[in-house]
């Protein structure tokens, strides 16, 4: 079956660009991306020349999505309830908190470990902890995942 497809550079922070950087045609019954390694970038060489070769590549089909998709992207919903976390452990912390910013912080002042906090907005100062201290940062997003599905079976 004959598709075309989309060539897309991707970047070393692990995005894709917005726009393709070159679109082929493809009927063959091997693999699309065999193909692309083999003829199609050789193309790319002559025509962008050779620092071509060191760039990474994702193809989609042309009649496909061409929506990206960060992965690591937070719903506004998450965001939401993730406030209502921190709004929940804030209430046993003495202060006025009505101008912070929170975040995963990995500090002097966390022993140079993991701890979701409190902080200045502009400076990010330190502030005080909202959570335990993790070894590792998915540690950190886990505690905060964990306590949001608290949130919701306790709505």
């Amino acid at each position: 079956m004959n598709h075309s497809w989309n060539v897309y550079k991707v970047f070393a922070s692990g995005k894709r660009a917005k726009m393709p950087l070159h679109v082929f045609e493809y009927d063959g019954d091997g693999d699309v991306y065999e193909h692309f390694s083999n003829e199609v970038k050789n193309i790319l060489v002559e025509t962008k020349g050779e620092k071509i070769k060191k760039t990474s590549f994702t193809l989609i089909r042309t009649d496909e999505s061409q929506e990206r998709i960060d992965p690591n992207a937070k719903t506004e919903e998450y965001e939401r309830l993730r406030n209502k976390v921190i709004a929940k452990h804030l209430k046993y912390i003495k202060g006025d908190y009505t101008n912070i910013s929170v975040g995963v912080t990995f500090r002097p002042e966390t022993d140079w470990k993991w701890q979701w906090c409190i902080m200045e907005p502009a400076t990010h100062q330190y502030i005080g902890p909202v959570s335990e201290k993790f070894d590792s940062y998915e540690g950190a997003q886990e505690w905060m995942t964990s306590e949001i599905k608290l949130l919701n079976g306790s709505i």
